[in-house]
């Protein structure tokens, strides 16, 4: 299992909320978490907050390192495939 930091990190990614996000790296969240020990959760940050949409998150997450491709998932093909055009050009300016 994750860290409760990592934990809190991850669910300010998948709501979108800035400031609990910003809180939870400064309290060591890991905005490189993939997955816990078990492999049982599949979580990336940057995928939780490119499924809700939440392009200033996905910035932000980004310029502190976490991954846009991680194992199968790409969060660039999921921006292209699913029309999300804000997220494309914020992963594609961290990808260049």
């Amino acid at each position: 299992m994750s860290s409760i930091q990592t934990e809190a990190l991850l669910l300010a990614a998948e709501q979108g909320d800035m400031t609990a996000l910003v809180h939870a790296v400064k309290l060591g969240g890991d905005v490189r978490y993939i997955t816990d020990e078990d492999h049982q959760h599949f979580r990336p940050p940057v995928k939780l907050a490119a499924e809700g949409g939440y392009v200033a998150v996905v910035h932000v997450l980004l310029s502190f390192g976490a991954f846009w491709w991680t194992y199968h998932w790409n969060g660039l093909a999921y921006a292209q495939e699913n029309r999300l055009g804000e997220i494309e050009a914020v992963i594609s300016a961290r990808k260049a």
